[in-house]
């Protein structure tokens, strides 16, 4: 797992070009990829150690600002690593579930608050992040699963 993950949402297109590119010459981070959440809304996402996130993060920031386009900034030092799995790598998590599990969902405007709020509620019980959707006009939410009482505490957590 990478020492870190950035985050800097836009609202257009132009704003996310010039984030990306000043991010990637800040600092030595790995460019994951772009979200795009619709109502012109989009996020790119980088990972490294810690400090080069930081600064890569407040660089294309100021990007963002300078374009007009700037809506969000974000790290999260240590991110749970299911929430990296499924969140990030879009690799398919959850696991096993049981026909009695509960299921939480939490919605919310922003792909870089989506992935903070998921983090935090896969952190906070002990529940499996099944999915996340982008639902369009920037709005996102992620789905876990598990008993009601784990459920409850990760959409408290989450929220």
């Amino acid at each position: 797992m990478p020492g870190a993950m950035g985050f800097v949402e836009t609202k257009g297109f132009t704003g996310l070009i010039e984030a990306t590119d000043a991010m990637i010459k800040e600092a030595r981070v790995e460019l994951v990829r772009q979200e795009q959440i619709g109502g012109s809304y989009a996020t790119v996402i980088v990972t490294g150690d810690v400090g080069a996130v930081r600064a890569s993060v407040e660089a294309g920031a100021e990007a963002a600002k300078r374009a007009g386009e700037f809506h969000a900034a974000n790290v999260i030092p240590n991110m749970n690593a299911m929430a990296e799995k499924v969140l990030i790598r879009w690799e398919e998590g959850g696991g096993e579930f049981a026909p009695s599990d509960a299921i939480g969902l939490v919605e919310m405007q922003g792909f870089a608050a989506m992935v903070e709020a998921a983090d935090a509620a896969t952190k906070a019980a002990k529940v499996a992040l099944a999915d996340y959707v982008s639902l369009g006009s920037g709005y996102s939410a992620f789905v876990v699963r598990g008993d009601v009482a784990a459920c409850r505490t990760a959409v408290d957590s989450g929220v």
